[in-house]
């Protein structure tokens, strides 16, 4: 799993549009940026709790399987000041 901010005015949908049909092939869009320390590898009936602070904007979260690749859409969030 992974969470990344959005760089731009992309919106949550756009990411949505952007994964498709799940599990998806998509890439992270060269507008988001990595959170540091929440990528992790998590397999199923595993956790992890990342502690931090995140900058104001938009955020979301995928989960990905490496073999055979394929990607989900976790969720999305907005972060306010």
């Amino acid at each position: 799993m992974n969470l990344v901010r959005h760089t731009g005015d992309e919106t949550i949908q756009d990411v949505i549009d952007i994964i498709g049909e799940e599990p998806s092939k998509a890439h992270a869009p060269s507008w988001t940026v990595d959170i540091q320390g929440v990528w992790k590898w998590v397999s199923a009936g595993e956790s992890h709790t990342w502690e931090g602070v995140l900058e104001p904007g938009i955020h979301h979260m995928v989960c990905a399987r490496f073999t055979p690749y394929g990607v989900w859409f976790g969720t999305g969030l907005t972060v306010e000041d």
